[in-house]
């Protein structure tokens, strides 16, 4: 006799494996871009060090926060690697540039063209990371 469930395993089956493969592989580049989304909302945004330090600190943040996140979309992301870091560097600076426009609503900030410039470079320095490394 046949089991009248088997199809339903199998579709129960495909969708737990694609739930697990969403959660370990694109949830981490949702959740980075939530931080990010949520650390440009906070007004008048300031480490509290001297004006110049501060400076240095939010532009390296801005590297590492946005090479971090090109190296979670690049994790994520399947096929040939030079497709992969093409992809994971357009969607990251892509998201650099929705930032900063998202920063030109919130109250003490502003968006600004060199910042992205800066969130790029890291975009950058984590692409030859990678490529170095391949």
């Amino acid at each position: 006799m046949r089991d009248p469930f088997s199809k339903l395993r199998v579709v129960l089956n495909k969708l737990k494996d694609e739930a697990h493969t969403f959660i370990r592989f694109w949830l981490p580049p949702i959740f980075w871009m939530g931080l990010i989304f949520y650390l440009s909302s906070i007004p008048y945004l300031k480490s509290g060090l001297p004006t110049t330090w501060d400076l240095i600190l939010r532009k390296i943040a801005h590297m590492v926060e946005f090479g971090v996140l090109f190296l979670l979309f690049a994790r994520a992301l399947t096929g040939r690697i030079r497709k992969v870091l093409f992809w994971a560097a357009l969607f990251s600076i892509i998201y650099a540039g929705l930032d900063e426009y998202h920063q030109t609503f919130v109250f003490g900030r502003e968006g600004c063209l060199r910042d992205v410039v800066f969130d790029v470079l890291g975009v950058a320095m984590s692409y030859f990371l990678v490529k170095s490394k391949k």
